[in-house]
């Protein structure tokens, strides 16, 4: 296992509305150290499955057929039976160290455990098996973990720039969310069944026969169409004046949530992705999430995590044209953390001003485009707090501070409770 130390780099950026850019690429061959660490052995012989134990720190949430899986974080992965939202049981705990991301497909789990990636089977889901471990794959993921230099490696970085006009100031840094955040999939992609749904804050995603991952300012792509070993086929940094946050796939587009706005990348040939457009906004924190060609953007304040935000709102935006992403309108909130959409209903987590769920109506122009959605408060359950959320064909999976709930909503002025994990 290997890891890079790193140092923050503090920016000043501006802030201005939907642009137009222009995308400056370069490469350049570095030389990057390979660290060997003491607790190497310690973390593999630590890789195992065990009995069920208690849950004591939420982090991603990830269903895969009828398995619920609950990363507990830095820890592993907690994995439950939900085929009866009422009553999940436990099935196991996967140890992982230092694992705070996940995505399936086809049965095989990919986790980060500190600066690797595993492919574990779980094809057989009470004898789960290590296919792979790829080394030195996240190593700004854990730049405090020190050990002694071994070698170095040439790593070949492609830098990729965005030219933007405007003018905000904008002064700070973000650091990785203090939750783990998971993969999400939207529902034409889960549907198939052979990957997994998650929350709204994903920093692994799998489209394309291709698993995408992101850090703070790096994307990358890694082959998994042989099902094991990923193969790493392209990274780039993303130099846009803030700190890469959650990735979404719809379609052959990437739509990646910063603190300083929404970058659209093209998948269409994955291992050679590339910039298309890019849509700003204030400083925040900022999940996003798309379906049926409308993108919804969460943005808050948040100072304890560095978004540095000044602004607590929700961004609708005409995605199309994904050349040419349109703000059709803004909607005022409390502290909107993760959202989620089914349909017509759209679900949005304040954090501890509880969940809301709201009705969505869109409006046409005479020449049949967008012209704005509205939404239109249905539910808001105050009793809770609501950190992210999955709505899942009538069952909403409800990530809270200390707890895991999930909810009836077939009626959605009436969710009702089916069971709590804590």
């Amino acid at each position: 296992m290997k890891a890079i130390q790193f140092s923050t780099i503090v920016v000043i950026c501006f802030l201005f509305s939907c642009t137009k850019t222009t995308e400056t690429v370069t490469k350049e061959i570095v030389q990057i150290p390979i660290y060997q660490h003491s607790t190497e052995k310690e973390a593999e012989a630590g890789l195992i499955q065990s009995s069920p134990k208690k849950l004591t720190s939420f982090g991603n949430i990830y269903i895969y057929k009828q398995y619920l899986l609950i990363n507990e974080r830095g820890q592993g992965v907690h994995i439950f039976d939900n085929s009866d939202p009422n009553s999940p049981q436990k099935i196991s705990f996967m140890n992982v160290p230092g694992n705070f991301d996940m995505a399936i497909k086809n049965d095989i789990l990919y986790v980060d455990s500190y600066d690797d990636l595993l492919s574990l089977d779980i094809s057989s889901i009470n004898n789960i098996q290590l296919l792979n471990r790829t080394d030195d794959v996240f190593p700004q993921k854990h730049p405090s973990r020190f050990g002694i230099i071994v070698g170095y490696k040439d790593t070949t970085i492609i830098r990729t720039s965005q030219n933007q006009t405007g003018n905000f100031l904008n002064l700070g840094r973000s650091d990785d969310f203090a939750l783990a955040e998971t993969t999400f999939q939207n529902s034409n992609l889960a549907n198939q069944n052979n990957v997994g749904t998650g929350g709204s804050f994903s920093r692994f995603t799998l489209a394309n026969d291709h698993l995408f991952t992101i850090d703070n300012q790096t994307l990358k792509a890694f082959n998994v169409s042989n099902n094991q070993a990923p193969i790493e086929v392209k990274r780039e940094i993303i130099n846009q004046g803030g700190i890469i946050e959650t990735v979404f796939p719809y379609g052959d587009n990437l739509f990646i949530g910063s603190t300083v706005g929404v970058f659209i990348y093209d998948i269409s040939d994955p291992a050679s992705f590339s910039f298309t457009s890019n849509f700003t906004h204030a400083r925040a924190c900022d999940p996003v999430y798309v379906e049926d060609d409308v993108a919804f953007v969460t943005l808050r304040s948040n100072t304890s995590n560095n978004c540095w935000g000044v602004n607590n709102q929700l961004d609708i935006l005409d995605v199309a044209d994904v050349a040419n992403p349109k703000l059709t309108n803004t909607y005022p909130m409390q502290n909107p953390h993760g959202v989620g959409v089914d349909g017509s209903l759209l679900f949005i987590c304040e954090a501890d001003a509880g969940l809301k769920i709201y009705s969505l109506t869109k409006t046409f122009t005479s020449n049949n485009d967008l012209s704005t959605v509205n939404i239109s408060l249905l539910k808001h359950e105050k009793s809770i707090f609501a950190y992210d959320v999955i709505p899942d064909n009538g069952n909403l999976i409800v990530v809270g501070e200390q707890q895991l709930l999930q909810y009836d909503y077939t009626d959605p002025n009436n969710i009702t409770l089916r069971s709590i994990l804590n």
